[in-house]
């Protein structure tokens, strides 16, 4: 028996106001500034109103009305990729799709998967979960090896509220240790930036500041630190895309860098663009050598 016959789903004539066609499966959300309506969105884990689904088999004209589904089952819902049996999905940064990802539910998810598949049959909550915890999406996740300089994303839409980077890095570099750079939107001026980073380890307090984008100061291990040791941290971004203030990266790190094996160094600190504008790529680089084997740089951006 089909599941189409079982009168399982909550339905709507809903008109399509996104701007553009929408196909079965795609996913929409109920406009607010016009009656009876859908439009598209690009907010990832949307929570703030009823997400809809097309279930016209041939689709729905722009300024066309057709049917949506905002509850239960649904014959196709289109994912940005394909979903295995359990998973659960909210709204994507790529409008009309829905992202998918392993329970547990987070802020956003509005339904199930039935199926594996990249456009599976599925179950609608009816409304998204409003969850408790921020939400984190990943940007990007680079492994550079054989570069000393590495764009970590581009292209960075502004709908988050702040970035966060975390990393394990080290350099092929014939030293104990090099610097670590980070640079916004391709800016490779060095006087453009200014950095304050203190430090501490066995022997010590280091405080160090000047006008470059410096992020970890003689803290990324070379190839003369023993073999398994890299610099381990995290840099935090908030107001990246807020066009009334500079921007600052607040940074925090660890690395074991000496051959004896004695010396941890810790590393607390921020980094300033002096630049209004909204953060859309970032790089990351080293003063010398290159990225070494199970060097990794995440990106994400959290809501």
């Amino acid at each position: 028996m089909s599941n189409t016959a079982l009168n399982r789903t909550i339905v709507a004539l809903l008109t399509n106001k996104s701007g553009g066609a929408h196909a079965q499966g795609d996913v929409c959300v109920i406009d607010n500034g016009t009656a009876s309506s859908v439009e598209d969105t690009t907010t990832s884990g949307f929570v703030n109103g009823q997400i809809a689904v097309c279930i016209e088999p041939n689709g729905v004209a722009n300024n066309a009305t057709g049917l949506y589904a905002t509850g239960g089952y649904i014959p196709k819902i289109n994912l940005s990729g394909s979903a295995s049996l359990g998973d659960v999905f909210k709204t994507h940064t790529v409008a009309k799709q829905a992202v998918r990802h392993a329970p547990p539910l987070v802020a956003g998810d509005f339904g199930i998967v039935l199926e594996a598949s990249a456009t599976p049959k599925a179950i609608l909550f009816g409304m998204p979960n409003q969850g408790t915890v921020s939400i984190m999406d990943l940007i990007a996740e680079v492994t550079p090896t054989g570069v000393g300089t590495v764009t970590v994303a581009s292209s960075i839409v502004a709908t988050y509220k702040k970035l966060v980077m975390d990393y394990a890095i080290r350099s092929t570099q014939a030293a104990n240790a090099v610097d670590g750079y980070l640079q916004f939107n391709n800016d490779t001026t060095a006087a453009n930036y200014r950095h304050q980073l203190l430090g501490y380890n066995p022997f010590g307090a280091t405080n160090t500041n000047g006008a470059n984008y410096i992020f970890a100061k003689s803290t990324v291990p070379g190839s003369s630190a023993p073999s398994s040791e890299f610099c381990i941290g995290k840099i935090e971004i908030v107001q990246y895309a807020n066009a009334n203030i500079n921007k600052v990266a607040n940074i925090q790190l660890g690395a074991m860098y000496d051959a004896s094996s004695v010396f941890l160094q810790q590393l607390f600190g921020s980094m300033r663009w002096n630049n209004t504008n909204a953060i859309t790529r970032v790089d990351m680089a080293l003063s010398a050598g290159n990225f070494d084997t199970n060097s990794v740089i995440r990106l994400y951006g959290v809501n």
